[in-house]
């Protein structure tokens, strides 16, 4: 519910009449992160795909994002730092590259959480007011997102050098200030 008691959530409502192709709302987003799909052939600085014979850099750390040059590269370095070494944690570029968007795009938002008070307070206005689906969820799915949540809180403290099994203790990962893997878990339902 918004904050009107409205079960449909947040919305946006048309004062006038509007044609196809009208631009409404613009609005940077608070984290965005590419698909698995599409990091071979965009940017991920710039959100644009490669034209013609375009060569992307390879991030040469962890290898799995792209870029069209080394100045988007620089641009997209403090959002890409934290994640750069998670990936790199893994130690097979394979299963780095395959790493699903939605577990980039949460440790996106908790790090930028955790990274300022304007992150936090972000955080807080946009994110935390969030209906949370998790009582719908089969049990089947339950597990799946918990699975994800526990593997993107062990890339979050394999970032912070975390090894072995200290990198899926809660208690060992809050000393370093990341979340509880239950957190990380309802921010991917």
């Amino acid at each position: 519910d918004d904050a009107d008691g409205d079960p449909r959530g947040r919305r946006l409502v048309a004062a006038r009449a509007c044609a196809a192709g009208d631009v409404l709302l613009r609005e940077r987003p608070l984290a965005s992160a590419l698909g698995v799909g599409s990091r071979e052939g965009v940017c991920a600085a710039r959100w644009r795909r490669a034209a013609g014979g375009e060569r992307l850099l390879r991030c040469s750390r962890c290898g799995v994002l792209r870029y069209a040059g080394r100045d988007a590269q620089r641009a997209a370095w403090p959002t890409h730092r934290r994640e750069c070494a998670a990936l790199a944690s893994i130690g097979d570029r394979e299963r780095a590259v395959s790493t699903p968007a939605a577990m980039l795009l949460a440790m996106r938002l908790l790090w930028q959480r955790a990274a300022s008070a304007e992150g936090a307070a972000a955080y807080d206005e946009h994110v935390v007011p969030l209906r949370t689906h998790w009582s719908d969820l089969s049990d089947e799915r339950k597990v799946s997102f918990s699975a994800m949540g526990a593997a993107a809180r062990s890339l979050m403290a394999g970032a912070e050098g975390l090894e072995g099994a200290a990198r899926h203790s809660d208690e060992d990962a809050q000393r370093l200030g990341l979340p509880p893997v239950r957190e990380v878990t309802q921010l991917l339902a």
